[in-house]
């Protein structure tokens, strides 16, 4: 087995690498927990260095890749409790027989690490990808600005608002 060559980044391209690659979420966890945290952190920090260096108007997400569709499909059937065949896809366009397989293998990947739904950082290690956690990361960062506006907004209204009264709105019928 080779090891791995280190390659000079394309221009503009972050590097956030946690490791090369998660492992086989059919035969136990796709990372540690500490991997999938390194992972959210690089998805904070990506956010917050773009924001501060050249300001952000609108975040657009998303990823490209092969295989990325498995641990997708993995997390979403842990989180809605949904049948892995209902929220499974063909991805990059495989047959029938490879989406059968496909779903044998999240369901055996569910199966063999009992990802815990009411913990996220546990779903995300055990059948998750290092892809997601980036997302996620850049996901708390932009709706934490969004809850703030929300309650701002919501103290405007309780602070500024015309009361039918003050606007001399007549509430008779």
């Amino acid at each position: 087995m080779g090891v791995a060559k280190e390659f000079p980044p394309e221009k503009g391209l972050i590097i956030k690498k946690v490791a090369y690659g998660t492992k086989n979420i059919a035969k136990g966890p796709a990372m540690s927990k500490n991997e999938a945290e390194r992972a959210i952190i690089s998805g904070i920090e990506v956010f917050e260095d773009e924001l501060n260096r050249k300001g952000i108007d609108i975040v657009g997400l998303g990823e490209m890749g092969i295989a990325n569709t498995s641990s997708s499909s993995a997390v979403v059937a842990c989180f809605t409790k949904s049948k892995v065949e209902e929220v499974t896809g063909r991805g990059t366009g495989i047959d029938e027989d490879q989406l059968k397989n496909k779903i044998r293998v999240i369901k055996q990947a569910i199966e063999v690490n009992h990802p815990d739904p009411k913990d996220g950082l546990d779903v995300l290690s055990k059948v998750g990808g290092f892809e997601i956690g980036g997302l996620v990361g850049c996901i708390e960062g932009t709706g934490a600005a969004l809850g703030i506006s929300f309650i701002e907004a919501g103290v405007k209204i309780l602070t500024q608002m015309a009361t039918f009264e003050d606007a001399g709105v007549d509430n008779k019928s």
